[in-house]
């Protein structure tokens, strides 16, 4: 007796949905100032982040 398989092949989500950066609980702190307090950023793939 034969039994066929069938294979599943992974998807990948598209780039615009992948994360590039993590950023998870990030605190910065420039002398005694605590610049950042526990900043959480997470930027996909082919996302702009801008700064002027």
């Amino acid at each position: 007796m034969n039994a066929s398989t069938t294979a599943t092949v992974p998807t990948t989500p598209p780039l615009s949905d992948q994360v590039m950066i993590p950023m998870e609980s990030v605190h910065k702190w420039h002398g005694a100032f605590h610049v950042l307090k526990d900043i959480n950023l997470t930027a996909q793939f082919l996302s702009q982040i801008l700064h002027n």
